[in-house]
């Protein structure tokens, strides 16, 4: 009687507080057995990640324990805020002890900027007097951002198809978002382009539900350079006695054909790309003979003569570019006096001619014989004949390089009924 006493005075007076003490012992003793109080012993829940925190989307499973003589007339588990909604109908067992509630729901929202919600478990008991009492178990709980599916991110400029992957780190439960650039190919290489805001990776926290920074680094394209073109312009002058230099009316050596088979002849041995660009000396291009030849601009009395070349392995830079497939410092590109029996020296120290101009870098002129230049007497005495012989020939010949920068070239030439000299070549 005195159990049920105590039993009926804790229903009425302590069941009925709005945060039931759960699972608990009454300091009352019956004999050798605790009397256990009735109400809310176990209100607990789990997620299907591995993490604790809840997370949009996840499904949640919740278990509510109530301890009663009798089965409770209803049980209820409910979130605040609706941040948590019910996945379908909830089951109910009995195991001996506990009558168990058990439901599965969905995270649907976060509520983390508002501090978070309460989970409560309420039931239905009656005590002796047929009253219904309520018991309750209060648990607060927290919902997060998915950063996998609410925040989105992107690259910063163009996108050349980059991949961007994710890891979640479930210590904190953030989203790490990592870009990687395509595979290189024969003709395409890729490189990160990381600067100061924008990075490799990005983060996403979940308490924040977007990432930092808010866009990952693109990737640079960089294409294989399969070709390279060059020209120079010669400016002709009114003394020589040519009306033209690379037309059909043009004369003799001149006439357009003729000085295309000069330019584009695989076996050339003094005139055209051939003898002078370095990946056509050392075969690591072919020239293409369709982009290489010459153009008479009348107006200005000047022709220019123009070739393009094939890289037989692509290369990457520019300067791999101007130093394989470009004229290079000292160089001309002769197309006048192509015959077999004129012997050309590339620095134009030896020439064959009887008529030589030579303008040469000062690391050219090398003096032999105790320093006696002979080369340099040669010049003179070429030029002197040339005054007592009264053939006064001047020739400006401005060649214009394709290159950004500018370099002055001063060749040396071989001449005979032409005379080509003040050669200055300013390379684009």
């Amino acid at each position: 009687v005195r159990l049920l006493h105590g039993l009926s005075s804790h229903l009425s007076s302590g069941i009925n507080a709005e945060y039931g003490q759960g699972f608990e012992y009454y300091p009352k003793r019956s004999n050798t057995a605790w009397l256990t109080v009735p109400g809310v012993a176990r209100l607990t829940y789990s997620t299907n990640n591995s993490a604790a925190d809840l997370i949009v989307g996840d499904d949640v499973s919740v278990e509510c324990s109530v301890l009663a003589g009798e089965k409770p007339s209803w049980t209820r588990v409910e979130w605040s805020g609706g941040s948590v909604v019910r996945k379908g109908e909830p089951s109910f067992s009995f195991d001996g002890t506990y009558y168990k509630y058990e439901g599965v729901f969905e995270v649907v929202r976060a509520n983390v900027a508002t501090k978070g919600g309460v989970l409560t478990c309420s039931a239905g008991l009656r005590d002796q007097s047929g009253k219904e009492v309520v018991v309750r178990k209060k648990k607060h709980y927290t919902s997060y951002y998915n950063c996998l599916t609410q925040a989105h991110i992107g690259v910063y400029g163009k996108d050349p198809g980059v991949s961007i992957n994710y890891t979640r780190d479930y210590r904190d439960g953030s989203i790490i978002a990592h870009v990687s650039c395509p595979p290189d190919n024969s003709t395409v290489r890729y490189r990160l382009m990381e600067t100061a805001s924008f990075k490799k990776t990005a983060t996403c926290l979940k308490s924040e539900g977007f990432y930092k920074p808010q866009k990952l680094a693109t990737c640079g394209v960089i294409k294989a350079i399969t070709s390279a073109s060059d020209y120079q312009t010669f400016k002709i002058p009114s003394s020589m006695g040519l009306d033209s230099v690379c037309t059909d009316d043009s004369k003799g050596q001149y006439e357009k054909s003729k000085m295309l088979t000069n330019l584009r002849d695989a076996n050339a041995t003094v005139c055209g790309p051939r003898l002078i660009i370095p990946c056509l000396k050392d075969g690591s291009c072919t020239l293409n003979t369709n982009e290489t030849g010459c153009e008479w601009d009348d107006s200005s009395k000047k022709v220019k003569i123009y070739y393009t070349v094939n890289f037989i392995t692509p290369v990457w830079s520019p300067a791999e570019r101007r130093e394989q497939g470009e004229i290079q410092r000292g160089q001309v590109l002769r197309f006048w006096d192509c015959s077999d029996t004129l012997q050309v020296v590339q620095n134009g120290r030896v020439l064959s001619s009887p008529f030589i101009l030579s303008t040469l870098e000062e690391d050219d002129i090398a003096p032999d014989d105790g320093g006696f230049n002979y080369l340099g007497l040669a010049v003179f005495a070429a030029v002197a004949l040339v005054l007592v012989a009264s053939i006064a020939l001047f020739l400006t010949v401005r060649a214009k390089k394709n290159r950004t920068n500018s370099e002055h070239l001063t060749p040396g030439l071989v001449f005979s009924n032409d005379v080509f000299a003040d050669i200055d070549i300013a390379n684009n």
